[in-house]
């Protein structure tokens, strides 16, 4: 083996020097080191190569790197899998520079000094094995090369040119269709591998206008719909990745959709889900749910892989049936198995998890909001009634579940006939009874989960108008039982924070412990001549700093301790956040005042559990918002009902406003003495409420 090597001569003695080599005079200018092919054979390790190369030729540091690549390399040679290795490795490499340089680096450093890098790695991705496979590593790890190399907006071009994307007998289709193929095999012979970076390439080119328009135009729909055929069970996750293509190529090219339909893929798609559901029951299917544990119920009792194809099937549907330019096409999906699939589902929600059990539901008014007529077939089928029976089981603590039931409900009742089921059924009390339940509650609570289930709520009663009524009875009613659940609530719970007043405040405390610590080490050291080593303590100053300055710090924790412990201020602010969002309509409005539901929403800040730091918790501004939101739609009404709890409160302290006295009333509460201490809690929480 022939190498160019660099030697310097040492400025200062005329040797190199260093601790992994001897000293020995140092040659400028370039020289070559030959190692015979019986060497390279009979070494065993590369790194014991290298030594003795760097002994024998007093080699530079800087230069070693190259020469072990080289070694390396030239031992790699007598092996057909290390060069196999050696080949996956440098087209991995490849591939993690193309997605960590920016564009104009890659083009400068790169493809300046390889122009035809890209047609090479086409050539890499079409190659064969010996057994005839085209998915080996290399072609895996030339797939992620070419991906890396793609997002740059300037190349997309000329790989899409170089893989053949426009034209249905290029490398790239033959590839897409010899997998088709090998799919329809229970034994496939293309690795996770491979198959992960081809479709991890067809999502790139699907991003950029130009290549995914080419795709389509090759041909590419029908074989995605093949692969979807695919019934074996090992092939699952494939098939997840074709489906979830198919969307992509759907919803961003309008062309898409008819060849779509050419090829029969919303059939294809139908009877895959049923197909899918059917396995599962008879697999899956248990006689006692109250068996199944509750981690089984969230993630269902699907293998992961069912699971992800499911949704993908359903999702891709429900996008086909919201899109525009596409509802004469997929009009007649009731006359299919579809409902039957859906209405299994409902009825097995604990087989198939919170999220394929909403999905079925919002699939269900999907097709009736698309198709109103659609409703009388559902009706046959018996899905309303399936669905009451799963919501009389009880609602699940998920937010997808919660927000997508008023949804169906609102489709449910379209005619006279579902009306009639609807107000037979306890389906809308349900819904409400669900928000005074720790669970759902401190779901509801993320985000602005409680303001979307508000507005999913509003519109129901606005399309509906005779659930006005209903809907607002069991806003009441949720209302009145977190009252009466406040009111149970023993305020002297040691698990309830911000509730009593404490006799004497824990600063006060630590001050004293902290000088009491003080004056016990200054009579110690007075006492003994000898130098005591100990740590600084913080003096009385720096103990009454520590609250303001830990302040910050501990705001979320406390907020979220308050919360922890206190369900009545957790239900307090998804009360507020629901209501803020479903009383948007000055009819809506009119009616909760009239029906006392303002009163009531008042007479929630005199509960015992209210923490008297309410005002800076987010209960607190969820609390305002609501009132905000009645006073802009009806502020005389409003205003009327405040003023109404004002007079009540102020009459409660007569004896606070109505007699002037020499000292402040309220500085005795800033540190009551025990055998006061439960005297102050209540007028102390009347001036708060005020």
């Amino acid at each position: 083996m022939t190498t160019p090597k660099s030697r310097q001569k040492d400025r200062h003695t005329g040797t190199v020097t260093s601790p992994t080599q001897p000293n020995s005079t140092a040659i400028e200018g370039l020289a070559a080191i030959h190692v015979p092919s019986s060497t390279i054979a009979a070494a065993t390790l590369p790194q014991d190569l290298l030594a003795d190369l760097v002994d024998e030729n007093a080699l530079p540091l800087e230069c070693r790197f190259k020469l072990f690549h080289r070694v390396r390399i030239a031992m790699s040679l007598q092996n057909r899998d290390q060069i196999i290795q050696m080949a996956v490795v440098r087209l991995l490499a490849l591939a993690i520079y193309t997605h960590t340089t920016d564009e104009a680096t890659a083009m400068s450093k790169l493809f300046i000094y390889e122009p035809g890098l890209i047609s090479q790695l086409s050539e890499l991705i079409n190659l064969e094995i010996d057994d005839g496979s085209i998915a080996g590593d290399i072609q895996a790890a030339a797939f992620y090369a070419l991906e890396g190399i793609s997002r740059y907006r300037g190349k997309i071009a000329e790989v899409a040119g170089a893989v053949g994307v426009s034209v249905s007998h290029g490398i790239l289709m033959q590839v897409i269709r010899r997998l088709a193929k090998e799919l329809e095999k229970e034994q496939c012979r293309c690795t996770d591998e491979f198959i992960d970076s081809l479709f991890c390439f067809l999502s790139c080119l699907q991003l950029s206008a130009y290549a995914g328009s080419l795709l389509v135009g090759a041909g590419i729909v029908p074989v995605l719909v093949e692969i979807c055929k695919s019934s074996h069970r090992k092939h699952m996750s494939t098939v997840t990745r074709a489906v979830t293509n198919l969307d992509g190529l759907m919803y961003g090219f309008s062309s898409a959709f008819g060849l779509f339909n050419q090829a029969d893929g919303l059939k294809v798609f139908v009877n895959r889900i049923k197909e899918e559901v059917d396995t599962a029951i008879t697999q899956c299917s248990t006689d006692d749910p109250s068996a199944i544990k509750s981690s089984e119920l969230l993630i269902g009792m699907l293998p992961h892989s069912s699971a992800g194809l499911l949704k993908a099937l359903f999702r891709s549907i429900q996008r086909l049936l919201t899109s525009a330019g596409t509802l004469e096409s997929v009009r007649n999906l009731t006359e299919t198995q579809l409902p039957a699939a859906i209405k299994l589902i409902i009825q097995n929600k604990s087989v198939f998890g919170y999220q394929i059990y909403s999905l079925a539901i919002s699939m269900m008014s999907t097709l009736i909001h698309s198709e109103p007529t659609s409703l009388v077939i559902l009706q046959e089928a018996g899905l309303p009634e399936a669905l009451y029976d799963a919501i009389d089981e009880g609602i699940e603590p998920a937010f997808d579940v919660i927000a997508a039931i008023p949804s169906a409900l609102g489709a449910l009742c379209l005619n006279e006939v579902g009306l009639r089921q609807l107000n037979s059924r306890k389906a809308i009390q349900a819904i409400f009874s669900v928000f005074t339940r720790e669970k759902h509650a401190r779901i509801l609570r993320d985000r602005d989960h409680a303001t979307v289930v508000g507005g999913t709520i509003d519109e129901l009663i606005r399309h509906q108008p005779s659930l006005k009524k209903t809907v607002l009875e069991a806003t009441v009613n949720f209302l009145n039982e977190i009252h009466e659940i406040g009111k149970n609530i023993d305020p002297s719970a040691a698990s309830l924070s911000r509730v009593l007043l404490k006799s004497e405040p824990k600063e006060i405390e630590q001050t004293k412990d902290v000088n009491d610590s003080q004056a016990t080490l200054h009579h110690t050291q007075v006492i003994s001549n000898d130098v005591i080593m100990s740590e600084p303590v913080a003096g009385p100053s720096i103990i009454s700093q520590q609250p303001q300055l830990d302040a910050a710090n501990k705001k979320e924790k406390d907020e979220k301790d308050a919360y922890l412990n206190n369900v009545v201020l957790l239900y307090i602010d998804v009360a507020c956040r629901l209501l803020e969002s479903m009383l948007q309509n000055v009819a809506h409005c009119q009616d909760f005042i009239s029906m006392q539901g303002l009163d009531i929403l008042l007479s929630l800040l005199r509960l015992p559990s209210i923490p008297y730091n309410f005002s800076i918790t987010t209960a607190a501004e969820a609390f305002a918002s609501t009132i905000r939101v009645l006073t802009e739609t009806l502020p005389r009404e409003t205003l009327l009902v405040v003023m109404k709890q004002l007079r009540s409160d102020l009459v409660d302290i007569r004896p606070f406003w109505e007699t002037l006295r020499p000292q402040a009333m309220m500085l005795d509460m800033i540190s009551p003495p025990r055998e006061r201490q439960s005297f102050y809690p209540q007028p102390f929480f009347s001036y708060l409420l005020l």
